[in-house]
């Protein structure tokens, strides 16, 4: 996929969160069950007496904080970065909730990297990557991703598997303008709601999955498989960078 192709679709994307960010925030308002085990993951790596601190990828509106609030409280710094205006105006009712959390307008799909200096204890990716067009650029976001990661720190990566699922096959539709010649496996446009409203989204499968996790240069300490019908809609990668990296 060339870099003009996947830029028209990140602005199809960040269109549809403009314009019906509200809308989807009241679709997401419970954690998702794998956030149970990613922080379980967590806890059982986390090493040293220091304050942790939390990168949260894509953060949307802000729900993973509330759900981090009475686990990790004020031991913990918290930051959230997306895109999103509209998603980040929902997800500031949670400023309250963790008192050393706040949130950042950042496009990650940008380049250079607008993420704030420094390296975190715990970097998540929840719900991010299937909306990186481009297999290069996906790669990149996990090299980004894994220099943000501390020594002895992990990473926590979820991939959404949806193309093997009707219900989500029924949604595609047709490409508005795009040229299909540089579409890649597994890319779709697909219809949220009742209206005309759509996303890109792209399906990373099993396979794809260990490239980024190859890609990221971080030791691959695990995964597993969690959230919606059947628990098993999102494939779960624990990555960590070794203590004396």
């Amino acid at each position: 996929m060339n870099q003009t192709t996947a830029d028209r679709l990140h602005r199809i994307n960040l269109e549809f969160y403009r314009r019906r960010g509200g809308e989807f925030s009241a679709t997401r308002r419970r954690p998702w069950p794998g956030w149970i085990r990613a922080l379980d993951e967590y806890r059982a790596r986390r090493r040293g007496p220091r304050p942790g601190r939390v990168l949260d990828l894509g953060c949307g509106n802000g729900r993973l904080s509330a759900f981090l609030a009475p686990e990790l409280g004020d031991d913990h710094l918290y930051l959230g970065v997306d895109a999103s205006p509209s998603l980040l105006a929902e997800a500031s009712r949670f400023l309250g909730r963790m008192p050393r959390g706040r949130f950042a307008a950042t496009d990650l799909l940008a380049s250079p990297w607008p993420v704030a200096t420094g390296v975190f204890t715990w970097v998540v990716a929840f719900g991010m990557l299937h909306h990186v067009a481009g297999r290069a650029n996906r790669r990149l976001f996990m090299t980004r991703l894994a220099r943000r990661v501390a020594p002895g720190g992990l990473a926590t990566v979820s991939f959404w598997q949806f193309a093997d699922r009707p219900r989500f096959r029924r949604r595609t539709v047709e490409w508005p303008g795009i040229d299909r010649r540089q579409l890649e496996d597994g890319d779709f446009l697909l219809r949220w709601g009742d209206g005309d409203a759509a996303r890109y989204c792209h399906h990373v499968d099993d396979a794809e999955a260990e490239e980024l996790a190859a890609a990221s240069g971080l030791e691959r300490v695990g995964s597993y498989r969690s959230d919606g019908e059947g628990g098993a809609l999102n494939l779960y990668l624990l990555l960590a960078r070794p203590a004396n990296a």
